[in-house]
């Protein structure tokens, strides 16, 4: 079944996005319903990804064709199923949970998928030594280490820009989209996770960058904020 839906994300964001020269800035999976069954078993089959939005995933397999990209640090494990629809996806794949009950309960459960390396710990000090590891090479960010009142975020960005400057592509969960009410987000305290909460961390991570906002199918599953560098378009 999920090699099934490994070819279906293929398919999908080739027919999808491959033959745009312009990518909407807005990525919106519920326009999309008219070409893709959401409710088809293919998409169930990795239902609970991306916090139960797999459609998300063509999106990133397109990110991982076009740009030659192999390797995914994910921040909050939590449960798995991100990192389990991942490891599909990429060759190399690095997540990291703080909570250390969780951590030792789904570690087990991804022993199954030999690339996949978990790591314990609060996500801005792993990275300190995880990311000089792979300098050099082009890696996706999926960041979503945000739980209750920790909230590493600007500096996960810190540490990230001091090795993969203009060479990665960030991806956070539970985004702010500008202009869409609808689409719940998460908010700590009085801050917004939001493109002005990060701008200053963006500048250190990017020359330029390229900004998209995938909307699920259901935007209650919450918006992804995407960015890569401009000068690889």
């Amino acid at each position: 079944m999920f090699k099934r839906l490994i070819c279906f994300l293929a398919l999908t964001s080739s027919s999808v996005f491959a033959a745009q020269d312009d990518l909407p800035r807005m990525v919106d999976f519920s326009e999309l319903r008219p070409c893709c069954d959401f409710e088809s078993t293919t998409w169930k089959t990795g239902q609970l990804a991306f916090n139960c939005a797999p459609e998300v995933g063509t999106f990133l397999t397109y990110l991982k064709k076009a740009y030659s990209i192999n390797s995914v640090i994910e921040t909050g494990t939590f449960m798995g199923n991100t990192t389990v629809f991942l490891s599909l996806l990429f060759d190399d794949v690095y997540t990291i949970e703080i909570v250390e009950k969780t951590y030792n309960a789904t570690s087990g459960k991804l022993k199954d998928y030999p690339n996949v390396q978990c790591f314990l710990g609060s996500s801005d000090v792993v990275l300190v030594d995880l990311l000089p590891k792979l300098e050099g090479k082009r890696t996706l960010f999926y960041l979503d280490a945000h739980w209750e009142n920790h909230w590493p975020l600007r500096q996960e960005l810190i540490e990230i820009s001091k090795t993969h400057h203009d060479n990665c592509v960030i991806v956070i969960d539970d985004f702010k989209v500008p202009g869409r009410r609808d689409i719940p987000f998460d908010k700590y305290k009085q801050n917004e996770c939001s493109v002005d909460y990060i701008k200053e961390e963006l500048k250190l991570v990017f020359s330029e960058c390229e900004i998209h906002y995938i909307i699920p199918a259901n935007p209650m599953c919450r918006a992804k904020f995407v960015a890569w560098p401009k000068k690889w378009n």
